[in-house]
């Protein structure tokens, strides 16, 4: 997976505009690195153009770390015991599977067709290159702290090729490969690409450009074609040269690259395998050294001949003339012709001062010296917490690399859970991204239990939704959250944002402006018991007196209806129903009775003349309604008045006879067919009846209070009712 990747990934791409200014990155030829202070805005969190890559790369990375978590234990889980082998290998195959969404995420970045609009080009130019240096980060950490190789030489090598290497000496290579034979050569620029090469590690090339020196392409000539100084003593110079090129000693063996611990006690095959390769290498560095001394210093291509041979000898001078004095070219270069044995946890006696460089340098340093607490606040002081840090320290504290400690002072959280919470907060300031936030909050606890810090963020996050567009999806979203979380208030908070809204959306009719007027005015139910209410049960209760009111007025089935008004108070009734059925069971406040109520307006509203669905709709209104409290947590003049309408005692409005109590006056003589409502919904009503007589005082005794007119018609009705029901009841049980 490692060695596969394209090289030169860290080189602004053709398809894309260079972003060479004070405040981003440049990858020069020469693999150096200048930079200012810039924020990676992937990392902290996400471009501000409409891109998908780095959304796409959020998601993946977060599923992966799931799919860790399950896989790889927490190391207080495992009671003190050494990581398996078995964890090992599954820690390095997701931080490969990691690695695999960061370049796809970068590829695509890389192949976004221009808008036309040069500041977001721009941004995904710059966006672009600092993913890739967010992949050679990961790589390089993954090498040293998760792989930790007996020695590095060979494996950074490659590092460096696929994030450093400018491809300038291999394009060379080419453009002279494909010239004829007897074309000129600039032998200077032929000796500079080949050094070149050479300190890349890319000695097959090196070979290959020896063999396209004028000297060596004559020496391949038919020897009736070479001139007569053909066989000169270049030529065996540049033969003797390539023989070393083709036998430069390699340090490729397995034993090397499997972890090794920082001891003294070397592995027993990685001992033998160093053993052998210093055998190898005593021998190779000998014929280096026998090449220089024979080498004639008068002839000009000799002399190149003796530059290339100091370099093979690992020369400091000759490495820094070939390198440019980049640090970390002039590093590969040492540990594969001066140092190669040297161990990985002695490369850091290798590295230069990180004074003065800038922070992306500061990293890879502390990467390379094996300090992975440097190497975690150089990201962090030049990206901040973003999904590399987070993920890197979650990885290196499974495997045992890292310990965790308080962050800071003030916190609870250690190093590990901090990371987490701040990459949280920087997904929750995207708004499509609210829901990664909330994961990666929950992974924040402590004993099991969710932190006060990543509780208090969940509970801003919802509050700063609450003033955003809510749509009925989001806020079910937006309730399981609180329902996970026994966030309560949140959760009521929510509701009443999202009835708000959609009143809003409505407009406020001229009919719902006067009720807000008077929704302080007490109910009646206070007028029957005196009960204190709250405002919103108050206002609910009297929005479906109105509704109710509305639907009777409109409904072409009710006698003294008909008209083609507007409903304003049912709209109010619907939207609270929405807003309430759109909690989880939890935090379902809307009254039981409610959905039943509604449809059985809506039955009305319509005008539809289904005498079978009025009947369930009534009788589930009224079931409900009966298993309530004998409070006033129902509208009880809602019931007085369905009661009335089902007795038919009052003239106008009234319901269709085949929806009553009444029996049908058109029944033949010895018909036998049941009335609407069977003996036990009668007696459910007969319950209804018998409830409100108890709630109105006086009235139970049959003794009107003052003798008011109201009670005397309150009297007159209620015996109404009474008698349709008993009449209803046993209509019912005869047939």
């Amino acid at each position: 997976c490692f060695q596969k990747r394209k090289r030169g990934a860290l080189r602004p791409s053709a398809s894309r505009p260079s972003t060479n200014s004070a405040s981003e990155p440049a990858f020069c030829a020469a693999g150096t690195i200048t930079t200012g202070p810039y924020t990676f805005l992937l990392l902290t969190p996400m471009l501000t153009t409409n891109v998908r890559a780095p959304r796409k790369l959020a998601s993946h990375l977060r599923v992966l770390h799931v799919q860790l978590c399950e896989l790889v234990p927490a190391p207080h889980a495992q009671d003190g015991r050494v990581l398996s082998v078995a964890h090992h290998a599954q820690l390095e195959n997701h931080a490969r599977a990691y690695l695999a969404e960061m370049h796809a995420c970068a590829e695509e970045l890389r192949t976004i067709p221009h808008t036309g609009d040069a500041e977001a080009d721009s941004e995904i130019a710059a966006e672009h290159m600092r993913m890739q240096w967010a992949v050679s980060i990961w790589e390089l950490a993954v090498l040293v702290f998760l792989r930790r190789p007996l020695v590095l030489g060979e494996s950074f090598g490659l590092w460096w090729l696929r994030n450093f290497c400018s491809g300038v000496a291999e394009h060379k290579l080419h453009e002279l490969s494909a010239k004829d034979a007897t074309a000129p050569v600039d032998l200077e620029e032929f000796w500079q690409t080949l050094r070149t090469l050479i300190v890349q590690g890319l000695l097959e090339q090196a070979v290959e450009l020896v063999n396209l020196h004028p000297q060596m392409r004559a020496a391949a000539l038919p020897s009736a074609a070479r001139s007569a100084g053909a066989a000169s003593t270049v030529e065996t110079l540049l033969m003797r040269l390539e023989a070393l090129l083709e036998h430069f000693p390699r340090l490729r063996d397995r034993q090397l690259l499997q972890p090794s611990p920082e001891d003294v006690n070397l592995r027993p095959g990685g001992g033998a395998a160093l053993q052998a390769f210093n055998i190898k290498w005593r021998v190779w560095r000998e014929d280096v050294s026998e090449l220089l001394r024979s080498a004639p210093p008068s002839d000009p291509e000799a002399k190149q001949v003796i530059q290339t041979a100091r370099l093979l000898a690992g020369e400091e001078d000759a490495i820094a003339n070939a390198t440019g004095g980049a640090w970390h070219a002039t590093l590969l270069a040492r540990l594969l012709l001066s140092e190669p044995t040297r161990l990985r946890w002695d490369i850091h006696e290798l590295l230069p001062s990180a004074e003065g460089l800038p922070l992306e340098e500061k990293a890879m340093l502390a990467i390379l010296a094996d300090n992975p607490y440097a190497a975690r606040d150089a990201i962090r002081a030049a990206h901040g917490d973003g999904w590399l840090v987070t993920h890197l320290w979650d990885i290196l504290w499974r495997a045992r690399i890292v310990e965790l400690g308080t962050f800071t002072a003030d916190s609870t959280l250690d190093s590990r859970q901090f990371s987490i919470l701040q990459y949280a907060k920087a997904l929750g300031e995207r708004e499509p991204l609210w829901q990664l936030a909330v994961e990666y909050a929950s992974d924040v606890q402590f004993n099991g239990q969710l932190c006060d810090e990543a509780r208090a963020f969940i509970i801003d996050l919802l509050k700063r939704h609450e003033t955003l567009r809510l749509h009925a999806f989001k806020v079910r979203k937006l309730l399981h959250v609180c329902e996970r979380f026994n966030l309560t208030a949140s959760a009521h908070e929510l509701l009443n944002a999202y009835e708000t809204s959609q009143r809003a959306k409505r407009g406020a009719a001229p009919a719902v402006a006067e009720f807000a007027a008077r929704a302080a005015v007490p109910p009646i139910e206070a007028l029957f018991s005196g009960d204190a209410v709250s405002t919103e049960d108050a206002r609910l209760k009297t929005i479906a007196q109105q509704a109710l009111e509305e639907a009777l007025a409109i409904s072409p089935l009710v006698r003294g209806g008909g008209s083609k008004a507007e409903a304003p108070m049912l709209a109010e009734l619907r939207a609270k129903l929405r807003s309430a059925s759109l909690a989880t069971p939890g935090f379902y406040d809307g009254p039981q009775w409610l959905p039943s109520y509604l449809g059985l307006l809506e039955l009305l509203h319509s005008g539809t003349d289904d005498a079978v669905k009025m009947r369930q709709l009534c009788i589930s209104f009224f079931t409900v309604t009966l298993g309530a409290v004998p409070t006033f947590d129902v509208p009880q003049p809602v019931v007085d008045r369905l009661l009335a309408l089902l007795a038919a005692v009052e003239k106008e409005p009234a319901l269709p006879e085949h929806f009553t109590l009444m029996p049908p006056t058109h029944r033949w003589p010895g018909d036998t067919s049941p009335p609407l409502f069977d003996v036990a919904d009668t007696y459910t009503l007969l319950a209804h009846a018998e409830r409100l007589k108890a709630q109105v005082p006086g009235m139970s005794a049959g003794v009107c209070a003052g003798g008011s007119l109201l009670a005397h018609s309150l009297r007159e009705r209620e015996q109404g009712i009474s008698h349709r029901l008993i009449h209803n009841l046993a209509d019912a049980f005869l047939t």
